[in-house]
């Protein structure tokens, strides 16, 4: 087949949940002998055309243009699309393509081309979650944290709304004019059904997944005992540090951890975490937390391997790929019980569900962990649990669903 699929930055821009899918099921299709392209914004640090692992990348150039008043993401995604789709075309008219393959809402333009000229392309979309769950959860985090004014938190609750509605507008077209949707959970499908409408009989549930080298051998899993942290309780949070990941929620609980077990010490790791260490610093924390920032793999690793517990604080996740690689390294995961997070973990088992969204059931829950004689048993039950999850799984049901679409629709074209 010819898959080109569409995404609007890949793992050579940022590494993330998507950007990992997409150069995962790229490579393994490529593997497998089909001829793929990924289209993506262009950035000043890549070429316009490269290939890597068998894919041809393809950055499309995108003007920036700023509106005053106007959230500048809708507007980069809509031109993002606006070129994408004629990039398609062009592939199209050489290559004939058999799949376009959107992420979120990065195909929409290109499913409305379709309403005036149509092609043979059958065209996909995954949702890694829904752009609704997504505004919500931005936007409770400002009414659960009334520091300011209720007019202060409703501009900015209005505010963040103006920049998700254009791309939720741009998502629901995605989702009506596709043949096929690939939800990234069950979470994710009901919700997308409910918000969207959408036809269940035209989508599936495919789960991501980790690669086998992910999986920590269980003599590694633990090398805390060669650093300054070989004596205390290590807890990892890895992530963005934006409001939907709720390590505010973490900030308020660890106090409150520190006050029962000074022992405790919380890593953040992950872009802007940094950001956090003058609001810990008023409050004399600062010498409980470690703020990495954004490490590359080979780092990364080693702080999974000096940690005890993995901490999720999130208030919304359409899977939670960081879930599995924690998992990976034979590390128990604490999470909110929220959309698709309960699908991964197994409470008591491989992780700790905390079932109200509030600081001190948090902070009650990683004290929990620390004094759980089981622990040891939850380790592997983790490790376990994340080798159901694999990226040759993902790839072949994914395979299979294209050709199930193409199928469908070539019947009913004959028809």
């Amino acid at each position: 087949m010819n898959i080109c699929m569409v995404t609007l930055e890949t793992i050579f821009h940022k590494y993330g949940g998507v950007e990992t899918y997409v150069h995962q099921l790229a490579k393994r299709f490529a593997n497998k002998g089909h001829r793929v392209f990924v289209l993506s914004i262009s950035s000043k640090n890549l070429q316009d055309n490269f290939e890597a692992d068998g894919i041809n990348y393809i950055m499309v150039p995108t003007k920036n243009i700023k509106i005053p008043k106007l959230p500048l993401y809708p507007i980069k995604m809509l031109l993002f699309n606006i070129q994408a789709a004629i990039a398609i075309r062009k592939l199209n008219q050489k290559y004939k393509l058999d799949i376009v393959h959107a992420q979120f809402c990065c195909g929409f333009f290109y499913a409305i081309s379709k309403i005036f000229t149509p092609d043979n392309a059958k065209f996909m979309v995954t949702l890694h979650g829904t752009l609704v769950d997504e505004q919500l959860a931005h936007i409770r985090p400002i009414w659960r944290n009334l520091h300011h004014s209720k007019i202060a938190a409703l501009y900015k609750s209005l505010k963040t709304s103006a920049s998700f509605f254009p791309l939720i507008i741009m998502e629901y077209i995605s989702v009506k004019r596709a043949a096929g949707i690939i939800a990234s959970s069950y979470d994710t499908l009901r919700n997308a059904i409910k918000y969207y409408k959408i036809d269940p009989k035209k989508a599936t549930v495919i789960y991501s997944g980790i690669n086998p080298e992910n999986l920590i051998p269980e003599e590694h899993q633990n090398k805390k005992q060669y650093t300054p942290y070989s004596d205390t309780f290590n807890v990892l949070y890895v992530g963005r540090a934006d409001e939907r990941k709720g390590i505010s929620l973490l900030l308020d609980a660890a106090p409150i951890v520190i006050s029962q077990n000074p022992n405790v010490r919380f890593f953040l790791v992950g872009p802007d975490t940094e950001k956090y260490y003058a609001q810990l610093e008023k409050t004399g924390l600062e010498r409980f937390f470690v703020l990495a920032g954004k490490v590359p793999p080979a780092t990364l690793q080693q702080y999974y391997q000096i940690s005890d517990i993995f901490v999720l604080p999130s208030l919304y996740e359409g899977f939670g790929l960081v879930v599995l690689e924690a998992f990976a390294a034979g590390k128990p995961v604490i999470a909110f019980n929220v959309a698709s997070l309960p699908e991964l973990i197994d409470n008591g088992k491989n992780g700790v569900l905390v079932t109200a969204i509030d600081p001190k059931a948090l902070a009650l829950s990683i004290e929990m962990l620390t004094k759980n004689p089981s622990l040891l048993k939850m380790r592997f039950n983790a490790r376990e649990t994340a080798k159901r999850f694999t990226w040759e799984s993902t790839c072949y049901k994914t395979l299979s669903f294209y050709n199930k679409v193409a199928y469908v629709k070539n019947v009913t074209q004959s028809d």
